[in-house]
Order: C-alpha cells, then structure tokens, then sequence
C-alpha cells in the first residue's frame, strides 16, 4: 500500500506511522460537538530540521483512503529518537471569532461569505445537490466554526475538507460498506432526558431604510430621552434580542441620521427625525433648536448590535429641560424619535416541543434551548428541532466500531480507476476522434484525467469522506460523527440516524396492522433501538 508525505512541496520518502481524525458537523442544531480534523506523522530523527516545520503545508496520500492536507500546529521528539507532526486541518482557519454583517441572498454565497471572513476563498465546493434557496440571516459575532456547524444544522447540511477542497454538501450522501468490521460496541446514555426542548425562530427580513428604533413601531414602553440646557448625554439603544427574550430586532449595516422637526405623529416610520417639548409640555421648533445648537447623532456598533445616540441640549432657550417628545395632551407626552436603518429585522420566536415523558422518567423541564440565527421560519425550528426532540426523548444509543477499511469492496490498496463500461459510456464516438484528442500524450496523462473524474468518490477518497457516512447495522442506521484512520484500518464512532424515509423503505408494502402486530407491548425506546426491525 503506498503511502506518500509531503512537507511544503517537497517529498518525504520516510514516514514511520499516521493517524487522521476527522469529525461530521452534527445535524441536531442543539449539538456542538464536532472538530476541524487532525493529523498525527511519525518521521524518523533528522537532527534538528523538524523543529522548523511548524505552519508548513503537509500533503498526506494513501493509496486505498485518499488525500489530506493540513497545517503542521507542532513537533515533539527527543534527541536521536523519532519525531511526532502533529496538523491541523485546513479548517482551523475557520476557529477565529469574526462579525458577520447581516446577510439576504443566495445560501450558497452566504457561505462563501461567511469562509471570506477568515480568508477561505480558495479551494471551495458546493456541491451541486445543495438546493441553492434565498436565505436572509441576522448578522452575527461569534467563533465562525461553531457558526458553521449551526450553519449547516439548520439547512441539513454538511460541512468538511475532502483532500484540500472545503465542502458543502447535503447530509446522507455516502453509504460505508462494513463487512470487515473487526470489533464493535455499544453503549446507551439516559442522561439527557427531558419535558420539552425550545427551539428560537428568527422571522427575518431584509429592509432598506427600515424603523430600528423604536423597533416594532411606537408604544406606551418606549422611553422619552431629555437634556438640559447646553448639556450632552449619550444613550445605548440595544436592537438585539437576546437570551430567552422575543420580539423584534434588527442587525443593521448602515443608519440614517435623525434630523429636528416640529412634530412627530405616533405612527410615522419614514425617516430618521425627533421632535422637541420643554418642560412645560410646550414644542420648541427645529428652527430654534438648531440655532442654539441643540443637535442628535447616531453611531452603529454592529458587534455590540446597538446604537449610541449623543444629544446636546441648545444654549440660549429656556424652560429646560428638553424633551425628545411630542406632546399628546396636557397629562400625556411621547416620544418622538424615530431611527431607520438598512439591514436584516426579524422577529424572534420560539416553538417548544414535547417529548412525551413525565416528570418522573425527566424531571428536567426544557432540555435545551436552541437559538440560531440560520432558523428562520416556524416550519425551520419544527424540522430541524425533530432532531433535537429525538435526542432529549429517549435514550441516545451510539456505537464504536473498528475496520480494516469501509469505502471499498476488496481492497487492493490501489486507486480505483473508471471502468472499461464508463469509459465507453462518456466515449461513444469513433476511434478516430479518440486518437485526434489524444495524440502526442503518453498513457500517464491519460489515466491522470481519467483518475481526476473519480478522485473525489468515496471509494477512493476516504479522508474527509468517512464521517457523515452512513452504516446500516441492528435494523437501524447510524451516521459516523467522528473517525479514526491509520494505514491499518479505521475506527469510528456513530449514532442513530434513521429516518422516515428509511423506515418507508422497509414497510412499504404492510400496513399498521401489520406494524402493530410486530411492536405489541413493547415500548418506544426499545422499538427506537431497532426501528427497522420487521418479522
């Protein structure tokens, strides 16, 4: 089995031993487990060279699972003995904390949008399976690989590096072949029961010029602001939504200015403008206010999600102090500032979700809350929350396997090339016109082009490939989360991912009778452990 090593280009033609980890980003969005993927060399001792490796680019290639790349993040060793390498994935780029403005477009350019924020422009595949929808998305501070994963959660979706290409691709793509499973085990988890589990919404919509303060329009909460005479104040006006909280909110790329008039009717939401009372209740017009130098400004804060407005009072006016309100009646008074903004509103929501489960089987009440800017409509929280209810519903049943290889079907430890009958298929023309494309190259070349219409294909490219495989085992199926692989074998861990859709495949042609005949009397967790089953 050939096995080459590559440091920043050049050949290493000693390497001792590998070990590639690489994890599936989750599909329950409430999950955030998953890492970038790592790798571990062993080179024999070179004096001191390896000690310079550190940032390098190393090219890993085996010949029965593939390519990968990576940045080697450290070396270890002692004198005369052999040295470890130790690289990070190419998706430690995206282990940065970044701010991402708010976003309305395509799905497949938000995500290349969100890779540019760390410099990942390069080397970037959406796969063409991925339904490219209109998205709009509140923007967003955060670490971008968590961001990623909740990404992809939320759309159904998979994230990962296949050789050196960053992927996007939809889930339940690949099916692992596991006949030569070596050892496997089981182990099931109660600990994460529950009543319910709450899943945010965000009803998000892209507005030019759109009323960000007072969000929602005008009512009897929002504060009247004030100064005095030839006084300036400042004032945070928070836009997002957040914790457990509900109701509207914006994450804003640019604001009007506000500008003084005479008056300001409750209900008005064209402008950035505020109107003024003294405090007698008693309008001062925008004449008068500027020429005594009363003035309002607004700045964004994007990260923060706020505005800070400054406000000087005018010199030369009496009966402060001002108010930034219009006057309704003799005992009532409102506020009169009215802020417009470009950018993503939205309307935070929530649905919960029951488990089923009393409080004795799941004293906690609400499992979980998930609150993901990607989730936009209450028909998003109810299909990616199905996976979160399945999680805090019964047990989480999870297996550990060992395997001498699961892309391929006799493995030979060569790539695998396209087949005599593909080749025909994609070439039915005469010979002639054969020979005319290809003459003057010599075999090499061929088979190079030939191997480059397969390379990606699980059975030749395992690396990047294997987690988010599918197994089927125990009449369910499971999906790879995370895996392990040296030049001996493969091992993995997985967890119950059966769906409808399997299930329909199996009981296509019985009825409920038919089901109910077979899971008489026994419970949902033990039918859970082995949906498929079927007499």
């Amino acid at each position: 089995m050939a096995i080459d090593l590559s440091i920043d280009g050049k050949p290493r033609w000693s390497l001792i031993d590998y070990s590639v980890t690489e994890d599936a980003t989750p599909i329950d969005p409430s999950d955030m487990s998953g890492g970038i993927g790592q790798m571990t060399i062993g080179l024999p001792h070179e004096g001191g060279s390896a000690r310079g490796l550190r940032n390098k680019v190393i090219e890993l290639k085996d010949g029965s699972k593939g390519s990968t790349w990576g940045y080697i993040s450290s070396t270890s060793g002692e004198y005369n003995e052999d040295v470890t390498i130790t690289a990070d994935s190419r998706l430690i780029a995206l282990n940065a904390a970044r701010t991402a403005a708010p976003f309305a477009g395509k799905l497949s350019a938000a995500f290349r949008y969100y890779l540019g924020l760390v410099s990942v422009t390069t080397d970037v595949l959406i796969d063409s399976a991925v339904v490219d929808a209109d998205v709009v998305i509140p923007g967003w501070t955060d670490n971008v690989w968590d961001m990623m994963k909740r990404f992809a959660a939320a759309y159904q979706l998979e994230v990962t590096l296949v050789s050196n290409m960053v992927v996007l691709r939809p889930v339940r793509q690949r099916t692992a072949v596991s006949y030569r499973d070596s050892a496997s085990s089981w182990s099931m988890d109660n600990s994460r029961l529950a009543q319910s589990v709450e899943i945010m919404y965000y009803q998000s919509e892209n507005k030019v010029e759109g009323l960000a303060y007072p969000l929602g329009g005008w009512n009897s909460s929002v504060p009247i602001y004030q100064v005095d005479e030839a006084e300036t104040v400042q004032m945070q006006i928070q836009l997002s939504v957040t914790g457990d909280s509900l109701g509207p909110g914006a994450t804003l790329t640019s604001v009007q200015q506000p500008v003084p008039v005479d008056s300001v009717t409750q209900e008005y939401a064209g402008a950035s403008v505020y109107s003024v009372i003294d405090k007698d209740g008693k309008p001062v017009s925008a004449e008068d206010w500027v020429a005594g130098g009363g003035f309002m400004s607004v700045t964004l804060d994007p990260v923060l999600e706020q505005l800070t407005v400054t406000l000087r009072g005018p010199a030369g006016i009496n009966n402060a102090p001002f108010r930034i309100a219009t006057q309704i009646n003799e005992d009532d008074s409102r506020s009169s500032l009215r802020i417009v903004g470009t950018g993503v509103f939205y309307n935070k929501q929530k649905v919960s979700l029951a488990t089923g489960l009393d409080i004795d089987k799941a004293p906690e009440l609400v499992g979980v809350v998930v609150d993901s800017p990607f989730i936009n409509t209450r028909d998003d929280a109810y299909r990616a929350g199905a996976w979160t209810l399945a999680t805090y519903t019964g047990p989480n049943l999870k297996m550990q396997v060992a395997s001498s290889g699961i892309n391929r079907v006799g493995d030979t430890g060569n790539y695998r090339y396209p087949t005599i009958a593909e080749f025909n298929a994609e070439n039915a023309g005469p010979i002639s016109a054969f020979n005319t494309q290809w003459a003057g190259q010599d075999i090499s070349a061929f088979d190079a082009v030939q191997f480059e219409k397969v390379s990606s294909k699980f059975e030749n490219q395992a690396f990047g490939n294997i987690a988010g495989a599918r197994v089927q085992s125990d009449d369910a199926w499971y999906r790879i989360r995370s895996a392990t692989t040296t030049p001996a074998g493969i091992s993995y861990d997985m967890e119950l991912d059966t769906t409808v859709k399997d299930f329909n495949t199996v009981w296509y042609n019985k009825t409920i009778a038919d089901f109910n005949a077979q899971w008489d009397a026994t419970t949902l967790s033990e039918y859970n452990s082995a949906p498929l089953a079927r007499n």
